[in-house]
């Protein structure tokens, strides 16, 4: 009964106590302010990249749309592969990759036989290159390109490089599902520019 009958005044005293300190410009109420303009400046810069991503990502979906092209024909053989990858590399806007082994066939494996001009396109002329972790959480570099036979479907062409730098794949993919490997800005390795140039991720100017 006693306890009940103090209470009122402990809850009182403790919100007297609190004033007193933030009045007296204590310790506790400049750590508090710390806090707060702390959690407020990483809310405001987790707002400000959510923006940044999504500004990226429509920049990109004009430029699948504005800098689609045809896609080389090439014949599907060995002759035709060699020629296009000499030594089984490929040079890219980010440097040169090996391409593995088993690509030539793969192509023909799942079906792909017709994407192989299409693929040094890619490689060579991405109109952006996208950082990811595989699904082994390794870094994995994806390069989209836009080709006219796809894009009435929303597709574009997507070709990897793994984390050992070597060319594993290439195939018709969802632009939407391509885009939303980007999480953060840095994530854009490498983006087109739009008057015909190349050059690093960013804004063009």
């Amino acid at each position: 009964m006693q306890n009940e009958w103090f209470a009122p005044y402990k809850s009182m005293k403790k919100i007297q106590d609190q004033t007193r300190l933030i009045n007296e410009g204590s310790p506790q109420k400049q750590d508090k302010i710390t806090q707060i303009q702390w959690l407020v400046n990483v809310l405001v810069q987790i707002k400000e990249r959510k923006q940044e991503v999504i500004n990226i990502k429509s920049r990109l979906e004009k430029k699948f749309k504005d800098m689609s092209v045809p896609m080389d024909k090439v014949e599907y053989t060995q002759e035709k592969y060699d020629k296009l990858f000499p030594n089984g590399k490929v040079n890219t806007p980010i440097g040169d990759f090996t391409l593995e082994k088993k690509q030539f066939k793969k192509l023909e494996n799942k079906k792909r036989k017709e994407y192989l001009g299409g693929m040094l396109q890619t490689y060579k002329d991405p109109i952006a290159i996208i950082h990811k972790l595989d699904k082994n959480g390794k870094p994995s570099k994806l390069f989209g390109k836009s080709f006219n036979e796809l894009l009435p479907y929303n597709k574009i062409l997507a070709s990897a490089i793994n984390h050992k730098n070597e060319g594993i794949t290439t195939h018709n993919r969802d632009q939407n599902d391509f885009l939303g490997n980007l999480k953060k800005p840095s994530d854009l390795l490498f983006e087109k520019q739009n008057k015909g140039d190349t050059g690093t991720a960013g804004d063009d100017t």
